[in-house]
Parts: C-alpha cells; structure tokens; sequence
C-alpha cells in the first residue's frame, strides 16, 4: 500500500508545506476526535515545538513524488529512539501512516542496534494514544520500584 512513499531523514525545520500540513491535520483531528481547536501553527511555535530541542532529532519527512504526506520527530536518545510526534495528511488516512511511522521507526531501530523504542504515554481511554498497546512486545515502569514489567492493556 505505501510502496510509493519514500522516506527522507534530516535535521528539523520549518517550512510553509510543513506548517500547512500540520494545520490540516489538527483541524481534521479538531473534527474527527474532538481535539482543542489549534487555529494553525506559527512558525515559532512549530520551531519551540519540533525543531529545538533538548536531545538530537531527526525530522522523518514521508513523501508521493515531490508532495509531503507526513512528517515524524524521533528523539535519538541512550539506547533507542523516541518517536515523539507525528502528524500526516487526513485525505491518505487509507495509507495507515501513523503505523507505517512506528514501524519504521523499529526498523532503524533495529539496523542501528537500539535495544528500545519509546512511542511515549498510553492513555486508556485516549482515542489519539491507544494505539500504543498495539506494539508489542512492550513494557511499563513502575514509578516506585524502578522496574519494568510486561504492559498489560
């Protein structure tokens, strides 16, 4: 189904085709799950958002030919990588693009020999973070004790 995407990894920025795309997918997301109405993205706040940040990220910019289809932020952390957002063309929703996200994230991953990969919190019950559970095998800390155990949903 995506054998017409391609991929291109790079350091984050801002441009005019990122900003739009973004703004389409929060309006979709506004009217498809209910989120807070975003009334679009500046370039400063996409910049604070996505481009300066605290660890080494990659911008992963999904493309069909010359148009932009999604893009994914991956923090390059000790010993694995984060896929810490990722937003996509409402109108390719048939592609599964946030899937398609997470599972080449694990590839690289894997090709890098990065024991983990982080898609951060599930939420129960969050229409936008359940997805999550659907990975696996995946695992839980326990904020007490420190350890890890096996996620059961």
């Amino acid at each position: 189904m995506n054998k017409d995407v391609t991929l291109s990894i790079g350091e984050p920025c801002v441009t005019e085709e990122k900003l739009e795309l973004h703004r389409k997918y929060h309006a979709f997301q506004s009217d498809f799950k209910g989120w807070p109405d975003h009334h679009g993205s500046t370039a400063e706040d996409y910049t604070e958002s996505f481009v300066l940040n605290p660890f080494p990220t990659e911008e992963w910019c999904y493309h069909v030919g010359d148009r932009l289809l999604g893009v994914g932020y991956v923090d390059c952390v000790p010993g694995g990588l984060s896929a810490i957002y990722f937003y996509y063309d409402p109108d390719e929703r048939r592609r599964s693009l946030g899937t398609w996200n997470v599972l080449m994230v694990l590839a690289a991953a894997a090709n890098r020999q990065l024991p983990h990969v982080y898609l951060g919190f599930y939420v129960r019950g969050c229409r936008s973070l359940e997805y999550k559970a659907n990975f696996r095998p995946n695992q839980v800390l326990d904020r007490d004790t420190g350890e890890w155990s096996p996620f059961v949903t």
